[in-house]
């Protein structure tokens, strides 16, 4: 057994938790363009409801994208600190402050959607 097996498996809970996130991200892009085609469908008026969640839902599938590239990123660079047994300190890095602040943006900009379609 590993001696590291604990930190390698924290390691991998964490990496697994952005896949979650990344994959959660590409679904509501995903809903997010299927309604925009169904408003379209009904009511061709609905112009500015449309474009917007179709920017909403490639934005989304593109923050997805890059939290699966940055979270592989950190996955591979804190395994192989762990390989070496490199003690390193945790900082909190610029991109994925920026990612949890895009993506909680996002979540509150689906919310004003979704209410906009229920009135």
């Amino acid at each position: 057994m590993d001696r590291n097996f604990a930190d390698h498996s924290a390691n991998e809970r964490t990496y697994l938790a952005w896949v979650r996130t990344a994959v959660a991200l590409f679904g509501f892009g995903i809903i997010v363009e299927r309604i925009e085609i169904i408003a379209k469908a009904t009511d061709p008026s609905v112009d500015i409801v449309a474009i917007s969640a179709e920017i909403a839902a490639v934005c989304m599938l593109l923050l997805g994208v890059a939290i699966l590239g940055v979270a592989t990123l950190r996955f591979h660079r804190h395994s192989r600190q762990i390989d070496m047994e490199k003690p390193s300190t945790y900082r909190s890095p610029f991109m994925v402050n920026a990612m949890s602040f895009a993506t909680a943006l996002f979540a509150l900009i689906m919310l004003i959607y979704a209410v906009q379609l229920l009135l």
